[in-house]
């Protein structure tokens, strides 16, 4: 059987689109899923996208390549901007209904906008089992204390803050630790967070379900909501190495790509505020790109702001 499908990505984060084929049960497109998402011998990606109109605008499916269906936050913005460049919407502003939420959406160009709810810390919503909030919490894994935080942004979250990003060995074997971890019945993706500037974090990403990605938009707003509600708490975010010594350099160069200023350009409407606060933007840098967050309060409705394109598309012969 052929399947038509496009590969899009956003921060680097890689997936293959494709429209819902009507006659596959659910066992079928699991079975897709994981055979596409192979890189060696299928297409290779971070994750499905299943996209289709809908009156209010756009539905969306997302699979991690090991067929779990997850909420994500780049795969709204390749989704809303595959919709807009094939004509299944007509306006630059619209919904896209994904995983029972509904998410306002504006275009331009290659420019997306994402309003998304409020972050929550609430441990039946995360979901995790540790008895109470997860704020800057210290947790001993494999020797070493690390603090952190446990966020839903529509997905699980686990932001570890650290003065400097993780050597491969540790950042592999501590994001598998935390991503099965018995504290967390649904796993959950983990978020390395490195303070880099006045309201600027730099990312290191391992995603339930996918392991090491570029990217992640969901993750990248919920390591803002940690870094929003350090600062609300202590007017900065504290240095955690033994020396009180300021942050060192990031263990890999950043994005070269300025990330897009979320006002411009001028046709995105203005964004909503459920706070008395006005909004804070915050630089997120992901491996593979930058987003940018809009924050009033740490449980404010943010805003994001990213890139996402369309680089090619083709036939994948389904067995």
């Amino acid at each position: 059987m052929t399947v038509p499908f496009w590969k899009v990505q956003s921060t680097g984060n890689h997936f293959v689109l494709i429209e819902p084929q009507a006659d596959w049960s659910e066992e079928e497109l699991v079975r897709f899923v994981i055979q596409v998402s192979r890189p060696n011998f299928g297409v290779g990606s971070d994750g499905v996208l299943v996209v289709s109109p809908v009156p209010s605008g756009l539905n969306l499916r997302m699979f991690n390549p090991d067929g779990t269906e997850d909420f994500c936050g780049n795969g709204l913005r390749c989704a809303a901007i595959f919709g807009r460049k094939h004509d299944m919407v007509s306006e630059d502003h619209f919904q896209i209904s994904h995983l029972g939420r509904g998410v306002s959406v504006v275009t331009v160009g290659e420019v997306a906008q994402t309003m998304l709810g409020p972050a929550t810390y609430e441990p039946a919503l995360v979901p995790h089992l540790f008895g109470r909030e997860m704020v800057d919490e210290p947790i001993e894994l494999e020797g070493k204390t690390y603090r952190i935080h446990a966020i839903s942004t529509g997905s699980t979250h686990t932001v570890i803050r650290v003065d400097s990003l993780p050597t491969d060995e540790e950042f592999v074997s501590v994001s598998q630790t935390l991503e099965n971890h018995p504290m967390f019945p649904e796993r959950t993706s983990v978020m390395w967070m490195q303070e880099f500037g006045e309201n600027e974090i730099n990312l290191r990403i391992w995603e339930r379900g996918a392991g090491e990605t570029l990217g992640c938009g969901t993750g990248s707003t919920a390591a803002a909501v940690a870094y929003c509600r350090m600062r609300g708490q202590n007017g900065a975010v504290p240095n955690v190495s033994s020396g009180g010594e300021p942050p060192p350099a990031p263990r890999r160069p950043l994005p070269k790509t300025e990330p897009p200023n979320p006002r411009t350009p001028e046709q995105f409407r203005a964004v909503p505020n459920n706070s008395e606060q006005p909004p804070t933007t915050i630089t997120v840098n992901n491996p593979g790109g930058s987003v940018r967050v809009m924050l009033a309060e740490w449980d404010a409705s943010p805003v994001i702001t990213g890139r996402a394109e369309i680089l090619f598309e083709g036939e994948f012969h389904f067995r």
